[in-house]
């Protein structure tokens, strides 16, 4: 609320007779405006909304017989996330620290960051699944340089309710920095973050941690940590916690050995229950048993289900994507009557094909996947299915 949008172009229609008009409905939240020649949004809202459903319509001009087609997407108006602040952290050139006030309902946090002349492609993000942390420190920067931090505040169900946006810049050198900060983050029995003991160099946190559910399992994956000139790192050690509020114990993964030291990924195997949100940790050890400061990432796994007792639908259904908008990770969900040849792909607003996601012989019944959009830039996306009964086509929109 209160901060200028970036202009949202929504797609062009093809085909139909005579000239085209666009509609949209129902009305915008206040200080929004769509514009039917452009057909972008644009404007500074100006007050809170929920989540809400707009219908995106093109008309072709036919007086007598008109052919249209429309989309739907999700826009809500957020408030704006207290006191967030960027600061240069004492005695380094490489590190921010990120704090801001606590606000009510939150459970988890997107952090994002670029330099002051890059766009929007954040070349940063991280995911802090603690309800409540109100701190976060980004190291492996460039000194004397302003960064852009915004942060974008989560409910349970992974809505948003916040977002905020701060800059600060990293400390210039100074001669010969001696690095022995520690994030500061909260301890987990007895763990103690990135704290060094007797002058011992710990690793970096690893950065871009993140989770991604497939077909039951998790596979994590993130950049290597930097031992920092210290003693090499000789493995990554995992930890997860699961529930839906609350939350269980955490628990070591893998049970009887850490991960390699050259690894930057893990899979865990279909043996995480579902139905159930997962928060995973994950940190590097050097050869003299230091351990640097954890990173975090969640993901949901979605219980199995079947066709059995179900009552389907007489033609095939696409629904709508979960979250929308979202960050990098969404649902997409299709049921079909019967066993079908089918297709399910992403597009650009060009009409460009940036993913093909599912593409063959499916069973009858409601069917699951997962768009992974981290490599994707920010924009809206047309998601598309395809059986020999029916095309069907939604948008979604990707915020980083």
């Amino acid at each position: 609320v209160n901060v200028e949008i970036d202009p949202l172009r929504l797609p062009a229609a093809i085909g139909g007779d005579g000239a085209l008009t666009y509609s949209l409905s129902p009305m915008l939240p206040s200080g929004l405006t769509f514009s039917a020649t452009t057909r972008q949004i644009t404007g500074t809202p100006t007050a809170t909304r929920a989540r809400t459903t707009y219908t995106y319509m093109a008309t072709d001009s036919d007086t007598v017989n008109p052919d249209s087609d429309e989309l739907t997407f999700d826009i809500g108006v957020f408030p704006a996330l207290p006191g967030l602040r960027v600061s240069p952290v004492d005695g380094a050139t490489d590190k921010i620290d990120v704090s801001w006030n606590t606000f009510p309902g939150t459970f988890l946090y997107d952090i994002s960051w670029r330099t002051e002349d890059q766009s929007y492609d954040y070349v940063g993000r991280n995911r802090i699944a603690l309800e409540d942390e109100t701190t976060h420190r980004i190291d492996d920067l460039t000194p004397n340089t302003v960064y852009v931090v915004r942060v974008f505040v989560h409910d349970i169900d992974d809505t948003y309710i916040a977002m905020s946006e701060a800059s600060g810049t990293t400390n210039a050198p100074t001669g010969t920095i001696t690095d022995s900060d520690s994030d500061g983050g909260g301890t987990e029995g007895g763990d103690t973050g990135g704290d060094t003991e007797g002058g011992a160099i710990a690793p970096t946190a690893p950065q871009f941690f993140r989770a991604i559910a497939r077909n039951g399992s998790v596979l994590l994956s993130w950049q290597d940590a930097d031992d920092q000139g210290g003693p090499a790192i000789s493995h990554y050690a995992y930890r997860y916690r699961a529930g839906n509020e609350p939350f269980g114990p955490w628990h070591d993964i893998p049970e009887t050995a850490p991960g390699e030291a050259n690894a930057n990924g893990y899979t865990i195997p279909d043996t995480l229950a579902g139905g159930m949100l997962y928060i995973f940790r994950l940190r590097a050890v050097n050869e003299e048993g230091t351990h640097g400061d954890f990173a975090l990432a969640a993901v949901f796994l979605l219980s199995s289900t079947s066709t059995e007792d179900t009552e389907l639908p007489d033609e095939v259904m696409l629904l709508a994507n979960w979250p929308n908008p979202f960050t990098a990770l969404t649902r997409i969900q299709y049921v079909l009557p019967s066993p079908v040849h089918m297709r399910l792909a992403v597009y650009d607003m060009q009409g460009r094909q940036v993913r093909i996601l599912e593409n063959g012989m499916r069973a009858a019944g409601k069917h699951t996947t997962v768009l992974d959009a981290a490599n994707l830039p920010p924009g809206v996306y047309a998601y598309r299915l395809e059986t020999p009964e029916r095309i069907l086509s939604k948008v979604m929109a990707l915020v980083k």
